[in-house]
C-alpha cells in the first residue's frame, strides 16, 4: 500500500483499525482500535508516505466475535 501512495502523490488514504470486541469497554475497544490504526499509519510514514496523506480511525470492536477478527482496513479517498 506505502509503494502505491509513493508512486500516486495525489492519492490519500484513511486506516480504519478494529479490536476484538471481547472484556473491555466500548472505550477501551475504540483506544485499541485506534492505536492498531496508528501503528499501520507509522509503519506507512517509515515507507516515505508523508502524514498529511493518511487519516486514522478507531472504529471500535470489529463485528465478529474471535480473538482472531481485529482487522485494518485501508480506504483510498
Amino acid at each position: 500500500m506505502a509503494a502505491c501512495l509513493v508512486a500516486n502523490p495525489p492519492a490519500r488514504v484513511q486506516i480504519d483499525g478494529y479490536a476484538n470486541g471481547t472484556g473491555a469497554s466500548d472505550a477501551s475497544q475504540r483506544a485499541v482500535s485506534e492505536q492498531r490504526a496508528m501503528t499501520v499509519r507509522d509503519r506507512m510514514v517509515q515507507q516515505d508516505v508523508t502524514t498529511d496523506r493518511i487519516t486514522t480511525v478507531g472504529m471500535g470492536a470489529a463485528d465478529s466475535n474471535g480473538a482472531d477478527s481485529r482487522p485494518v482496513e485501508k480506504v483510498v479517498l
